[in-house]
């Protein structure tokens, strides 16, 4: 009997173990990351804005002032 209670406490040590140990953030260094994807964003006005990091994939961004906008570093592909 105790060597079963044992053999379950370390069962449940290792299982809290391994779930410290492998989780990982999901947005990995992307705390501020804005996503645009699939968006309609004609005729938008991101003069002056930061957008590093952004993420545009499949906007639709025809006529969006980007005039002195931050955009190092974005993934842009844009339709």
């Amino acid at each position: 009997m105790l060597k079963n209670f044992f053999s379950l406490v370390l069962i449940i040590l290792l299982a809290i173990l391994w779930l410290l140990f492998a989780a990982r953030p999901v947005a990995l260094a992307q705390d501020k990351t804005i996503n645009y994807s699939f968006a309609q964003l004609q005729d938008r006005d991101f003069s002056h804005q930061d957008l590093r990091g952004g993420v545009f994939a499949a906007a639709a961004m025809r006529g969006a002032n980007l005039e002195e906008a931050d955009l190092s570093g974005p993934i842009s592909l844009t339709r």
